[in-house]
């Protein structure tokens, strides 16, 4: 095994005693320090990898630390001038993990650089702390690599505020697969406004929605068939009579109308 496989190894026994003796060393040392603040290095290199970091121009580690539990709603003296119903203060709880609540904050104060990825380090009984990992999308050497460049696009931008994150997509529910997230892709509006919205895509009349009688011979999920007038091919248009050309009297000189019955000449 190399040097990676024996961190991994380590950073999965977290009850051994040495593991146990550093992140009581590490807790202390992160609660000195800012919310949000550089790190010089990752503290877990190989998950810092596997994760996309490269140790090289363009990239840095940012930690972020977020309370643990539920959400509080922030008001007043705890006061919601409102109905019982909105009245909770303490026992709300989040629709976004704290990972992408981590990458939020990190994001919001770094706000020229990208967002790649995060993972956790360290955790007490109040706080929790990831390690954000941030590209830089305007130096030479993110650019001209063609493995990392695709974050320098624009509609990169904050891609943690949008759920675009492993963590961010967790939470939206896409690393689940069957039958049980079927309304879970493209997204959860998406899917409801497909099935709620009109398909008439293919005919230009509107076909009724909701349930349909079911008749005999017919099966109950079938559309009703459309009327035969529009099934009928379009008939090309008759071409147009070609105008005949004015009839002149040759004794009397004079200019009859069109289409008029006579026995004149016609030149």
């Amino acid at each position: 095994m190399g040097a990676y496989k024996y961190l991994q190894e380590f950073w999965q026994k977290k009850q051994s005693d040495v593991f146990r003796f550093l992140a009581r060393l590490r807790n202390w040392e992160y609660r000195q320090l800012p919310a949000v603040h550089r790190c010089s290095r990752p503290t877990r290199p190989d998950k810092a990898r596997r994760v996309g970091y490269k140790a090289k121009q363009g990239y840095c580690i940012y930690r972020a630390r977020v309370v643990r539990g539920d959400r509080k709603v922030k008001v007043a003296k705890g006061i919601v001038y409102g109905k019982p119903t909105n009245q909770g203060i303490n026992k709300n709880k989040a629709k976004r993990n704290l990972r992408s609540i981590a990458e939020e904050r990190v994001g919001r104060k770094c706000s020229t650089l990208r967002v790649l990825n995060s993972y956790w380090v360290a955790q007490d009984a109040k706080h929790k702390w990831y390690e954000v990992v941030m590209v830089d999308p305007y130096h030479k050497v993110v650019r001209d690599d063609p493995r990392i460049n695709w974050i320098c696009k624009p509609t990169m931008k904050h891609r943690e505020l949008r759920g675009l994150t492993s963590a961010g997509r967790k939470g939206r529910g896409l690393f689940n697969k069957g039958k049980n997230a079927t309304k879970l892709r493209p997204s959860i509006r998406a899917s409801y406004g497909a099935a709620t919205s009109c398909a008439c895509a293919a005919t230009a009349v509107c076909r009724p929605q909701g349930p349909w009688l079911v008749q005999q011979g017919q099966e109950r999920h079938q559309a009703p068939p459309l009327h035969p007038r529009l099934l009928q091919a379009p008939q090309p248009d008759a071409p147009p009579p070609l105008p005949m050309s004015p009839s002149i009297d040759v004794t009397t000189g004079t200019t009859l109308g069109r289409g008029t019955a006579c026995l004149c000449l016609r030149l």
